[in-house]
């Protein structure tokens, strides 16, 4: 399996494999008004906090 990195526009990142969390983490980045991105583990469920 190989894996790399590489500059995608945001525009185009619907059409990439990414991360499932990655919408929330982008959302904390460009938004002003977040500071927080947290994972919450609850047993074996775990969660995204964005604050």
């Amino acid at each position: 399996m190989k894996c790399w990195m590489e500059w995608v526009p945001r525009n185009d990142l619907k059409n990439v494999d990414t991360v499932a969390d990655l919408e929330e983490l982008l959302q904390v980045m460009e938004c002003d008004e977040l500071t927080e991105f947290q994972y919450l583990v609850n047993g074996d469920e775990w969660t995204v906090s964005i604050k």
